[in-house]
């Protein structure tokens, strides 16, 4: 086993983890990964909509939240958000962020798109072909934040045995100050790796 430097009284310790086999170093790297990937792919999408208009980015908020990807991916061509119209526009709208986007957001993404065709609808920009990027970029970053939230759930256990472990370590400071009732809810989800996020 390999012997690394320490900076405590004792001098050399042995080191007994995994490296990079560690389920907590693996977890990490995952989601750091799936983050780094979202991330690439919410800017390729917010430079897409910059493209067809600076009001795309205003109608849609600059958070791009799980409805805003949602619509593009449905709705990403600005013919068809106006042949969707205001009232079919509203209830897709209403029923997939449940009550949290309604007439006001539906309004903006109408004007929206009455800007993109009046802006772009001489020079003969490709809305399908456009459309279609925006749309897969927008699918991807939903995909990528579902797999997020989904490796966040299935590492709460690994990170809650971590602390455990290190909170009994004497040679860490902040582990002694953790209080018994926190070290009882860690113990549980250490427990319970499958339960809900």
């Amino acid at each position: 086993m390999p012997v690394f430097p320490c900076s405590t009284p004792e001098g050399l310790h042995r080191e007994e983890g995994l490296g990079p086999g560690d389920a907590l170093k693996r977890a990490v790297k995952r989601r750091s990964n799936l983050v780094m990937r979202r991330t690439t792919a919410m800017h390729r999408l917010d430079a897409l909509l910059e493209i067809m208009s600076p009001a795309w980015v205003e109608a849609l908020s600059t958070s791009m939240n799980k409805i805003a990807l949602l619509f593009l991916s449905h709705y990403a061509d600005p013919f068809e958000v106006k042949r969707l119209g205001r009232a079919r526009l509203t209830r897709f709208l209403h029923r997939h962020s449940r009550g949290h986007w309604d007439k006001r957001e539906a309004e903006g993404l109408l004007k929206a798109a009455e800007a993109t065709i009046a802006l772009w609808n001489e020079d003969g920009l490709d809305f399908v072909a456009l459309s279609e990027d925006i749309a897969i970029e927008a699918r991807l970053a939903l995909q990528l934040t579902d797999e997020i939230k989904r490796s966040l759930s299935g590492s709460r256990s690994c990170i809650a045995n971590w602390i455990l472990k290190a909170s009994f370590c004497p040679r860490r400071a902040w582990a002694r100050r953790l209080r018994p009732r926190s070290l009882a809810a860690l113990a549980t989800a250490a427990a319970s790796p499958h339960s809900p996020a």
